[in-house]
């Protein structure tokens, strides 16, 4: 799934994969928006993601337009939204 527009939902996107395809998709990454400050949810334009399989936050570098980024680990409170998160869309 790829979320391109700046107010696209996740949440909407997720609910049109199951209802169209008939399939409950898989989250493997999610957004970091930078003008909510928001890691689940939507907001304007994206700044970074949470990687899922590796358990790390990836942001991208805006000085050098995405070309560097600053990986770090995710917080307690990242994987509450996320669990929080999923039992809402779920």
């Amino acid at each position: 799934m790829c979320v391109e527009k700046a107010s696209a939902s996740l949440k909407d996107s997720l609910e049109s994969i199951k209802s169209k395809l008939k399939y409950v998709p898989l989250l493997l990454q999610l957004p970091v928006y930078k003008t909510s400050g928001k890691t689940i949810g939507s907001g304007s334009g994206v700044c970074g993601i949470v990687d899922l399989v590796d358990m790390r936050r990836i942001i991208f570098d805006e000085s050098s337009k995405g070309r560097k980024v600053v990986v770090g680990s995710l917080t307690k409170r990242i994987i509450f939204k996320f669990n929080i998160y999923l039992i809402s869309v779920c």
